[in-house]
């Protein structure tokens, strides 16, 4: 999934699906255990798992404030498509996951 951040695997974002899976996710101490949770079913690495999580939550925790970037105020005046756009159901994914991490 591309975000005005950057991209996010769509297996990782598919995880934040599963509302068990979150709970188990947020229960845990680090994020080696995280990872280990989930490590079959994404496919990439640690380190890009990580850098991935860490990047959502910086996304969310922008989303958060309600005010947007010059680089969000360019997509909505540009309007550069929905390949640059989170979707509305990606955006309810990304708060409800993130929050949970």
């Amino acid at each position: 999934m591309l975000t005005p951040k950057g991209f996010i695997d769509d297996r990782i974002v598919a995880l934040m699906d599963e509302e068990d899976l979150i709970i188990k996710l947020s229960e845990a101490n680090t994020p080696r255990e995280r990872y280990a949770m989930v490590k079959d079913r994404v496919g990439v690495s640690f380190e890009e798992f990580v850098e991935q999580v860490t990047l959502g939550k910086s996304l969310f925790k922008e989303m958060e404030t309600g005010e947007l970037t010059e680089d969000d105020l360019d997509m909505v005046a540009g309007g550069k498509g929905q390949a640059n756009c989170l979707s509305q159901q990606a955006h309810a994914v990304l708060i409800y996951s993130y929050k949970k991490l």
